[in-house]
């Protein structure tokens, strides 16, 4: 069972309860999340957690704050916890054109996870607008509505990037 969001973490003594039952059952945990809470009710829910898919949303302090509001600092620290305890981790981050569809970030990517011995697998997505019809909804002003989505040669390209 994945369990995804918004962010999962928000709720962590309900997500800890729900992975207890799945354990009791046989049933695999995993966590989709942005890594930036980590407290004592997230580190129990790590316990038992199988899997972590690791959103690294941007690799620099800039894009995390413009984009984000907060630092990298966070979901840095919080690779690092699930890499001390060995939790195998899936790193995502989602390519968009004009923000981190470059080799700096990529070259930055591959860095912050080559100290990792947990991550399993490093997966670049591409940025999609499926989302904007929420935004629309709610009349919230979606920043990144002028911006096209990746081309597959770009992804591609980048995953060539960070394997060499």
């Amino acid at each position: 069972i994945t369990v995804s969001g918004g962010e999962p973490l928000l709720q962590a003594e309900f997500c800890l309860e729900v992975f207890k039952e799945c354990h009791k059952r046989g049933i695999n945990t995993c966590i989709d999340t942005s890594g930036s809470i980590l407290n004592d009710s997230v580190k129990e829910l790590l316990d038992e957690t199988d899997t972590v898919l690791l959103d690294i949303k941007y690799t620099n302090d800039e894009d995390y704050k413009k984009y984000v509001g907060c630092g990298v600092k966070a979901p840095l620290e919080f690779l690092d916890y699930l890499s001390k305890k060995n939790i195998p981790t899936v790193i995502r981050q989602v390519i968009i054109p004009t923000i981190n569809d470059n080799e700096e970030n990529i070259l930055r990517l591959k860095h912050i996870t080559a100290s990792h011995k947990n991550i399993v697998k490093t997966e670049l997505l591409p940025f999609k607008k499926l989302c904007s019809v929420k935004y629309d909804k709610l009349g919230i002003d979606f920043k990144f509505k002028n911006i096209k989505e990746p081309t597959k040669e770009t992804i591609k390209y980048l995953e060539q990037k960070y394997k060499e």
